[in-house]
């Protein structure tokens, strides 16, 4: 190996470094398919995944949070259940909305962490059957805090 490609293979190490993503307990990595950056799935069903979306100009973290619960509350029937500020490493601001849903006769909690940067909305979800996801939601939110850079 010459020079330029041990320097090479350095700094990609340090690159890889940065992007290595936490997994919550109980969760695994799958393939996140078309709409996703990153998806795991827990063995209950519960998924948590990141997804990214363009921000047209001026797209702020107000608009974004009002878009996204006129769509869920409004149109969708879910309820806010909770709406807070969050802190993430990666982030300056972060606002974190908590849903609850039924589908099918069972209830369903829908954790949503919503990042405006620049051009790009990235938008943090976790879902499952409420009783069951119940329990992982604090791992999720530190998983999250910590996510390296988006």
């Amino acid at each position: 190996m010459n020079r330029w490609q041990s320097i090479t293979a350095a700094s990609l190490a340090l690159i890889c470094a940065g992007c290595a993503h936490t997994l919550p307990a109980g969760y695994v990595k799958v393939d996140p398919g078309h709409a996703y950056r990153f998806r795991a799935v827990n063995a209950d069903g519960a998924a948590f995944t990141l997804r990214t979306e363009e921000n047209p100009e001026n797209g702020d973290l107000v608009f974004w949070g009002k878009a996204i619960k006129r769509n869920l509350v409004d149109i969708k029937g879910y309820k806010l259940a909770d709406e807070r500020d969050v802190a993430l490493r990666s982030a300056a601001d972060a606002r974190e909305m908590t849903f609850d849903y039924k589908r099918a006769g069972k209830e369903y909690t829908y954790l949503l962490t919503l990042v405006v940067s620049g051009r790009r909305v990235h938008i943090f979800e976790a879902a499952g059957e409420k009783e069951r996801v119940a329990a992982d939601l604090p791992e999720i939110r530190k998983v999250i805090a910590e996510w390296p850079a988006l």
